[in-house]
């Protein structure tokens, strides 16, 4: 059967996360270029969603419409969330050309990544830095999947406006720098702290400046040292800032459009989202000159902190203290950080001339992603596929072999109290006494597919 050329785009489209935002861009990209488009969205338990702005018709997961399929997911939320509790699910995806959008940050792929991303018909990287890690891990594979690279870019929404007082009440009269930061992405790797000692650095005995934190998801991490040394410092330096709250898109919007500059003094980054919309909305912008953001960052519009390649040392994070000895990742130069923003905050006219250069560079690259010349190639491979190739049925079938593995440590991994209520839950399902499973119903899965039109705000 041959499909409509389009795409099944399946993701977590209404996360409160960097993977989610990921997930929204791609979708408004396919809308804007008029790519018929359905989609699947996928729910990480516990984190909160927002709603989706989009007349997308939704998707089947078991029966895909269009030609191609993106996996805007990471191989262990495809594989761990999705594959190993429904077995069959593979099969009824590799109807359609498979295309795998994965975000990395540090300098080496886990391995459990390349077994899924060299069974997969293309992989497109988000940025050069990821595309770098995945040509080096699939340098030693045999026949390896397409590897394309994907360009991001962001145009701020026409109701991105300045509220100072709002965010910053009697310190919207200082220089204000903001950082932000998810913290179940790993404090270690956004390096929070490293913001906090060279504000303090370039802040000595002066009341000008103001450090805003903004930390998504403080409450799963609050116990941690980092974050309590963050803590701390905002309750004993009124220049410092804590935003705890959860915002909607536009109030993230309004707290970048209200800052003077923003800061990240990231170890890794896949990509950079807070520097690229910083710069869309023509603020200067200070960031660690290594990974991700080193796509749309140069000398000309943003201020680049040099740094050392050390080893990962993740603590929070399962996945990076897999890591932990083996991957490297950027140490920043604390000090040179800490004289840049001295410098920002004493020099207006360096604000507006890097802020200027900014907002040029990010118009630039918006006009050249707009275009979707990556997610177009995808189609084009998918127009005339060979899905019965030899190539194809051997990499799917290592992948094939590869989930299952993974499927019986999972399930060996689930408590007994889990499998006794999911044992006792299919038993009522068989009685009668509950409902049937729902037809998009996930296995039993750490992750769900859910209404993306239903989210509770």
């Amino acid at each position: 059967m041959t499909l409509e050329s389009g795409f099944n785009l399946i993701g977590h489209l209404t996360a409160r996360m960097g993977l989610g935002r990921a997930a929204r861009m791609t979708l408004g990209l396919v809308e804007r270029n008029r790519i018929p488009v359905e989609i699947v969205d996928v729910e990480f338990e516990g984190l909160s969603r927002t709603p989706l702005e989009s007349t997308a018709l939704v998707g089947n997961i078991d029966a895909p419409r269009y030609s191609a399929t993106l996996l805007q997911m990471n191989p262990e939320q495809v594989v761990d969330g999705l594959l190993t509790w429904d077995e069959g699910l593979l099969g009824r995806m590799q109807q359609s050309y498979i295309a795998a959008i994965p975000f990395w940050e540090l300098s080496t792929l886990p391995d459990h990544w390349v077994d899924f991303l060299r069974g997969v018909d293309e992989v497109l990287a988000p940025s050069r830095h990821i595309e770098e890690v995945i040509r080096a891990a699939f340098s030693t594979i045999e026949n390896p999947p397409r590897l394309s690279y994907y360009l991001q870019a962001v145009r701020p929404p026409s109701r991105a406006c300045a509220q100072r007082r709002r965010w910053f009440g009697d310190r919207s009269e200082t220089t204000v720098f903001l950082a932000s930061f998810d913290l179940v992405s790993d404090p270690a790797r956004k390096n929070p702290g490293g913001a906090l000692a060279a504000f303090l650095a370039a802040s000595a005995h002066r009341d000008d400046m103001t450090l805003v934190l903004k930390a998504g998801y403080a409450n799963m991490v609050s116990a941690s040292p980092e974050y309590r040394a963050l803590a701390e410092a905002a309750a004993s330096d009124p220049r410092i800032l804590l935003i705890e709250e959860t915002l909607d898109d536009s109030e993230a919007w309004s707290l970048l459009a209200s800052s003077d500059a923003y800061v990240s003094l990231h170890r890794a980054e896949g990509l950079g989202l807070g520097l690229m919309e910083s710069m869309a909305l023509g603020k200067p912008v200070i960031g660690t000159s290594w990974s991700g953001n080193m796509d749309f960052m140069s000398p000309e519009d943003s201020i680049l902190v040099p740094y050392r390649l050390v080893p990962v040392m993740a603590d929070q994070v399962p996945l990076y203290r897999e890591m932990n000895g083996t991957a490297v990742w950027a140490d920043p130069d604390i000090a040179f950080a800490a004289q840049a923003m001295r410098q920002l905050a004493e020099s207006p006219e360096t604000r507006t001339r890097l802020g200027r250069a900014a907002r040029e560079s990010s118009e630039r690259r918006w006009l050249e992603y707009s275009q979707a010349q990556a997610l177009r190639g995808v189609l084009a491979h998918a127009a005339n596929p060979d899905l019965a190739s030899s190539l194809r049925v051997e990499r799917l079938a290592r992948l094939r072999s590869d989930v299952r593995a993974r499927a019986a440590t999972a399930r060996r991994n689930v408590s007994l109290a889990e499998r006794s209520k999911r044992i006792g839950v299919a038993g009522l399902r068989a009685v009668g006494l509950k409902p049937p499973a729902p037809a998009d119903e996930v296995g039993s899965g750490p992750l769900r597919i859910v209404d993306p039109y239903e989210v509770d705000v």
